[in-house]
């Protein structure tokens, strides 16, 4: 599977239009701190779009560079070694 790396994505051409809007990613720093704290494992440049639901956010585990997009359902398991 080919892997995407978002890290030097640029998106200075983009107009999201209004200030709420361009709020938003500073709500997916607050989402990546708040999983942080549930016990989940958020690196770095993530972003979390609204409406992501995830069960036993203690289990998660996300890289470097990853967007989890709108409406997403993420079920957990503990992984075993």
């Amino acid at each position: 599977m080919k892997k995407v790396d978002l890290g030097n994505y640029n998106s200075d051409d983009y107009k999201p239009g209004s200030t709420l809007k361009k709020a938003l990613p500073f709500l997916s720093k607050i989402k990546a701190l708040l999983l942080n704290k549930f016990g989940a494992s958020i690196e770095y440049n993530v972003v979390i779009k609204p409406n992501v639901n995830i069960k036993y956010p203690w289990f998660l585990r996300v890289g470097s560079n990853v967007w989890i997009g709108e409406g997403v359902w993420i079920e957990t398991r503990e992984l075993e070694f």
